[in-house]
């Protein structure tokens, strides 16, 4: 009976530690304004656009509680175009943008030696309300992440999700019928690894098997 309580708690042990292996990372960039306002527009027109201006300052972390990487001198820059549709009623504005083939997400740090982060196909909606917040909220392509930012949280060699989100706030919004102007808050662009399939198969084979050894039991 002990050799197989031991056998069980030592299973379950193992398949934790191997669980944590498999889980999915995700590493997000923050970023705030800082003393200066940032501004952001959103148009309406065939070619409508979403623009925030560039910020720096920024901090990337990941979801497995590695240490913060801190990136003072990146620069974030999120973008939109190709707008679907742009509705202005009663001071409150909604706007869809589906993005296209040219960089609309990005990150760059002399960290990296350049970029840490790109993406395009950027599409998403905002919504704000005039003289008051507002916001957006986008999902992207993921076309480069940088070497350096995967080593240092431990994800170097691991396969990417292909797809990432990207989202801010903003403040002292201005609506009109056809343009949006607001000042940037914070926000941050986020994305993803994706567990390996040998190790979910192993995992699940684990599970499997423990699952066997307690029925027995």
């Amino acid at each position: 009976m002990t050799r197989k309580v031991a056998l069980v708690f030592g299973s379950i042990l193992l398949l934790f530690l191997f669980t944590s292996t498999a889980m999915a990372d995700s590493i997000t960039f923050t970023f705030a304004i800082g003393t200066l306002p940032v501004p952001v527009t959103a148009s309406a027109n065939p070619a409508g656009t979403l623009s925030m201006a560039a910020v720096t300052d920024v901090v990337a972390k990941n979801s497995k509680g590695n240490p913060v990487l801190p990136l003072p001198d990146a620069i974030v820059t999120i973008t939109s175009d190709t707008e679907d549709w742009y509705h202005d009623v009663s001071g409150k504005v909604d706007a869809m943008f589906e993005g296209s083939a040219v960089l609309e997400v990005s990150v760059t740090s002399a960290f990296c030696g350049g970029p840490c982060l790109s993406g395009d196909f950027n599409g998403g909606m905002y919504f704000g309300v005039n003289g008051d917040g507002g916001g957006w909220g986008g999902v992207y392509t993921l076309t480069y992440v940088s070497p350096k930012i995967l080593a240092w949280f431990g994800d170097l060699g691991a396969p990417l999700n292909p797809h990432g989100s990207d989202a801010f706030t903003t403040t002292d919004n201005v609506v009109g019928p056809t343009l949006t102007t607001a000042q940037l808050g914070s926000g941050s662009i986020t994305f993803q690894t994706v567990p390996e399939p040998g190790t979910l198969i192993l995992v699940g084979t684990g599970f499997l098997g423990l699952a066997k050894m307690l029925r027995r039991k």
